[in-house]
């Protein structure tokens, strides 16, 4: 055990022998794994600064890493919790490559929803919808998958979606607040 809420996966565990990281379906999910947390927290972040000047950058780029790391930790454990519900089955939460980048996944679905607001919500609002985003989307994303069976292999529908329509009612919503 690693944790209150977590142990080791099949393939993750320190004393397992699965073979190489060469090849085989390991080896992709760590690559997108590797590709996703990339693009979460370097390229959200240069893409937002292209708004700015470099005060703006720096911050950009700043909340990136600082949200999508929070987001990744806060996915762990709701998604979790929400397979839990969804299985009536309470145990430790598996940690492993595919938790990982489920994880990682959310977290890339709320920082499309932070990007539609960067500049628009302060800094305590902005975890707010980060914190709700993830336990959102992971709600949304254990309906799709274990409820309806509907899902995707690039996970557009519930990522890019997702993200894009939460940014867009937080945003509608920031800005009728800013109106009064």
């Amino acid at each position: 055990s690693i944790g209150v809420f977590f142990e080791y996966g099949q393939t993750t565990s320190p004393t397992s022998t699965f073979g190489s990281f060469d090849s085989g379906p390991f080896a992709i999910k760590l690559i997108a794994l590797v590709s996703t947390t990339t693009i979460l927290f370097i390229g959200l972040g240069l893409h937002g600064s292209r708004t700015g000047g470099t005060v703006q950058s720096i911050s950009t780029e700043g909340f990136s890493l600082l949200f999508g790391a929070g987001a990744i930790e806060w996915s762990l454990l709701v998604t979790g919790f929400w397979r839990c519900v969804s299985t009536s089955h309470w145990a430790l939460l598996p940690l492993g490559v595919d938790e990982l980048l489920r994880s990682a996944m959310t977290a890339f679905s709320v920082s499309v929803s932070l990007s539609c607001v960067f500049g628009a919500l302060s800094l305590a609002q902005m975890s707010l919808v980060a914190a709700v985003g993830v336990v959102v989307q992971s709600l949304s994303r254990m309906i799709s998958e274990d409820v309806l069976h509907a899902a995707d292999a690039g996970g557009s529908m519930s990522v890019h979606l997702f993200g894009a329509l939460f940014g867009l009612s937080v945003s509608t919503f920031a800005a009728r607040n800013s109106l009064r």
